[in-house]
């Protein structure tokens, strides 16, 4: 079903709500709040935008599951690939991989009866090479601040 979108009318208190309607059925969307109100007042829980965007970010924020993910960056690989590369057992694997599939950063298919995994977008490498430059540098920065104190403690002792 399609819904037309409308702008809002006075009776909602959100200034982000948006309202569609279809064949008289309308859904009202507030995207700060947790939930949805249809035609009938009845209220349908939902993540916000912001919840669904952490809930991906805790998923890729497991050093398994980075690991995971940097491993798949070479290309589709089977989960018994997966297994020798982390050193982890077969249940641990495959709890991660199942919510790296859950938030949607990995796909999966048969390939005879090996099932391989794949980054299912190159954002998400993107994101992830991303964030390891900026802990890169700021490692660098951590290094470049100590030696300094180091130096200023020499010259003091000195």
């Amino acid at each position: 079903m399609t819904f037309i979108n409308e702008e809002h009318d006075e009776d909602h208190v959100s200034p982000c709500s948006t309202t569609w309607t279809r064949s008289g059925y309308a859904l009202t969307v507030c995207m700060c709040a947790k939930e949805r109100t249809n035609a009938m007042n009845t209220k349908i829980l939902i993540p916000t935008s912001y919840e669904r965007e952490a809930h991906f970010l805790q998923a890729l924020a497991h050093p398994v599951r980075l690991a995971i993910v940097k491993f798949l960056a070479e290309g589709p690989r089977c989960g018994c690939e997966i297994e020798p590369f982390l050193a982890l057992d077969h249940s641990t694997i495959s709890r991660h991989l199942a919510t790296l599939k859950r938030v949607g950063a990995l796909s999966s298919y048969k390939e005879g009866v090996k099932v391989m995994y794949r980054v299912r977008d190159e954002r998400i490498l993107e994101l992830v090479h991303a964030v390891s430059t900026l802990v890169v540098q700021a490692i660098r920065e951590d290094l470049a601040a100590v030696e300094a104190k180091m130096e200023v403690d020499h010259d003091v002792a000195a």
